[in-house]
């Protein structure tokens, strides 16, 4: 059963380093930094009311919490189209590829 409050709490905190073993392949998450955001820029169809419903989900301030990093992914034998491993796979967006006007850096 998943503890929804720890679930919940874990939202609204910036994510630690964490890893998924599944068979030989492991997942680590490195963490590299994070952004407060205002949940209307983020979705945009939503108002300020509409997030009343889901203020569990937003930090002290009213903010979404928006974690940044890395996937490493270690496997035994190199992926398909790949020449060696550990893969290492960059999940953040670019400055170039995101605009929300209302990001708050992280402090």
């Amino acid at each position: 059963m998943i503890n929804e409050k720890r679930t919940i709490s874990q939202m609204v905190a910036p994510a630690s380093q964490q890893q998924l073993t599944i068979g030989q392949i492991r997942i680590t998450y490195l963490p590299d930094g994070y952004a407060f955001l205002n949940p209307t820029s983020v979705f945009p169809t939503s108002s300020t009311e509409d997030w009343q419903h889901y203020r569990r989900l937003l930090n002290d301030d009213g903010l979404l919490v928006g974690s940044l990093g890395a996937h490493l992914i270690q496997t035994p034998v190199p992926m398909p189209g790949q020449k060696g491993c550990p893969q290492w796979m960059d999940s953040s967006v670019r400055s170039s590829q995101a605009n929300f006007p209302d990001h708050h850096p992280h402090r």
